[in-house]
């Protein structure tokens, strides 16, 4: 059974958009900069402001979906069931720290050494997948999204809005806004790859939350599209679901993931 590639690529990647941001460089209009910066920030949903000081929650892979395409693309792991892999649910944790922990299921009692080899790569690659996903979300709804008027290299205003830009090593960053400072899209240029994604939020009471993440990878290699579900539990819009969708050269992936069984932290 192979491994899921695409997925972990292409979230290493809007992990790598997302964070980059923060890449090291100066300004000659600091306070220009501090003040369109900490005025678009107040703009986006933030955990933390909304009182949120951790949380604990259960995870669960939609199990039937993921056999089903695996089945499809005729990469099925040979002898998993669905029975086998129903009750299996991740644990998950957000501290202080705003650092995501997050604990495997027990494997389940298989004779067959094949089978049990398969369903450990299938729970391994599930804990990836969500530690991948939450590592791509965190910057959104935990830490501030822009950069430090300090660390970022160019602001350019355009007619529409602002283009921020970022230089990290190798590693440039382009990220583009519009006047009432909704980001449309951030591009990740390197010696390794290219990457560009592009946020869309809803408006909430609260300020802007993020809904989805549409990345292209690799000059159109990998494309992925990453919807979030959201719940609000203590006044507080809290994950419900993610769906992965993803075209891995021609290969297509699909994934579901469920959160429940919160237990919430505020101040």
């Amino acid at each position: 059974m192979k491994r899921f590639a695409s997925f972990k690529a292409a979230l290493s990647v809007i992990v790598c958009v997302s964070l980059i941001a923060v890449a090291s460089a100066r300004s000659n209009t600091q306070v220009e900069k501090t003040e369109l910066l900490d005025r678009s920030q107040k703009q986006y949903y933030n955990l933390r402001s909304a009182g949120l000081v951790g949380f604990s929650c259960k995870v669960n892979v939609n199990w039937s979906r993921l056999l089903k395409d695996l089945s499809e693309r005729g990469n099925e792991p040979e002898g998993v069931t669905l029975d086998m892999l129903q009750g299996l649910k991740f644990s998950m944790a957000l501290g202080s720290n705003d650092q995501f922990t997050f604990e495997r299921p027990a494997y389940p009692l298989i004779p067959d050494k094949e089978t049990q080899d398969n369903v450990r790569m299938l729970l391994e690659d599930s804990e990836q997948m969500i530690g991948s996903f939450s590592s791509a979300w965190r910057p959104f709804v935990l830490t501030p999204i822009f950069p430090e008027a300090t660390s970022v290299q160019n602001i350019i205003e355009t007619d529409d809005g602002y283009r921020i830009q970022a230089k990290d090593g190798e590693m440039k960053t382009d990220l583009t806004m519009n006047k009432e400072s909704v980001i449309s899209n951030i591009t990740v240029t390197s010696l390794l790859l290219t990457g560009t994604t592009r946020p869309t939020f809803t408006k909430t009471s609260r300020g802007l939350l993020l809904n989805k993440l549409d990345s292209n990878i690799g000059e159109g290699q990998i494309k992925s599209v990453i919807t979030i579900e959201y719940q609000e539990l203590e006044g507080l819009q809290l994950l419900k679901s993610v769906l992965y969708d993803s075209t891995d050269r021609g290969e297509k992936h699909i994934i579901e993931l469920n959160f429940s069984d919160y237990s919430i932290k505020k101040k």
